[in-house]
């Protein structure tokens, strides 16, 4: 191949290189901006406003905090779109779409979706929502405050004073709740509980300084956005003496009848076992319960005259356990069965030689 021959053909491969680097550009720019459609599954959370004083709830019992959203546009777009809705998506009252006024609001989940961020400035339309709509619970706050405190501490005997850090505290409630309960809060308190494992660890005397969690009257332990503050406090108290509750599995049922009995009688007991035995008492004992130092069996006492009466139930007794230990569990009769023993007699004694 001649000289002047190769220098024509590099400009021609270096043209045609060229048009297919431009040509495949123009066809990712397209394609970036051809209309797509996708559907993104989006976490939406509804917000109040800090310091709107005001508190919000989703009415709607089917609602699980997500929505399928479609959106459409172009691919490049809504790829980012959907980037930025991976993180959810919080909406606030006050914003476009849901009025900061108290009581309840039917809301539109695509045009509030396309009102606020993180959509507003999308380049992208939703095209549908599922669920269509919301329908919302917008109440003011109230803050009822120096609500007495009052120690939880089952198991636990104190002695003197307890002491709380703060010594009251502010519950927090919607105003219709409160509307509601009216005078009987004058009246309420707030529990102060301690885990049960350092309950029992704490030794006799003090004083103790341990963390309490304040916690809801029981009415109040569905209501949404009622709530304490502050969350915990500081308790100082001494400790007279400690109990605790424990649940014994099974327990074995022995019969048991007088020594000039035992001979004569088969005894069978149905069931053998009890089942899910409360029992109570101080903290030491149970430990030499749980630790198998003391057994724990329950008994059924038959006379002389229960036996020849051949009773057919009756209720035992735990046996055994100092007096400090109280049985919880209500006891139920078992099922009995006596019978005769066979008594040997001289013809069934075998000779001997």
């Amino acid at each position: 191949m001649s000289a002047s021959e190769t220098s024509t053909i590099g400009p021609t491969v270096r043209t045609a290189i060229s048009i297919f680097i431009v040509s495949a550009l123009i066809w990712l720019f397209a394609e970036a901006q051809s209309v797509s459609e996708h559907v993104v599954d989006v976490r939406i959370s509804v917000l109040s406003p800090a310091g709107s004083g005001l508190f919000v709830i989703v009415d709607d019992a089917a609602w699980t905090g997500r929505a399928s959203v479609r959106l459409q546009g172009a691919r490049a777009a809504i790829d980012e779109a959907a980037r930025v809705l991976a993180d959810g998506v919080a909406l606030f009252v006050g914003a476009p779409g849901i009025a900061a006024e108290p009581g309840s609001q039917i809301v539109d989940l695509r045009s509030v979706m396309m009102a606020n961020p993180p959509l507003d400035r999308a380049d992208v339309t939703i095209a549908s929502v599922e669920p269509r709509t919301l329908e919302l619970r917008i109440d003011e706050i109230t803050r009822i405050q120096n609500v007495s405190i009052r120690a939880d501490l089952p198991g636990v005997q104190t002695v003197g004073e307890i002491q709380f850090d703060p010594p009251t505290a502010t519950l927090v409630l919607p105003k219709r709740l409160r509307d509601r309960l009216g005078a009987r809060l004058n009246s309420m308190t707030l529990a102060a509980t301690v885990p049960q494992p350092l309950l029992r660890s704490l030794p006799e005397g003090g004083p103790h300084k341990v963390e309490g969690r304040l916690v809801l009257p029981a009415e109040f332990e569905d209501e949404p956005g009622a709530r304490v503050e502050p969350p915990s406090i500081s308790m100082t108290f001494s400790v007279q003496s400690t109990t605790e509750t424990m649940i014994l599995p099974s327990v074995p049922v022995w019969p048991m009848a007088p020594p000039t009995e035992t001979n004569r009688w088969i005894i069978n007991v149905e069931p053998i076992l009890l089942r899910d035995v409360e029992l109570s008492g101080p903290s030491d004992v149970m430990q030499r319960i749980r630790s198998g130092e003391l057994r724990v069996i329950a008994t059924v006492l038959l006379s002389s005259d229960e036996l020849e009466q051949r009773i057919t139930s009756k209720t035992p007794i735990i046996f055994g356990l100092p007096d400090s230990v109280n049985v919880e569990t209500r006891l139920e009769p078992v099922r009995l069965t006596i019978e005769p023993r066979a008594v040997e007699t001289s013809e069934d004694v075998p000779p001997q030689d």
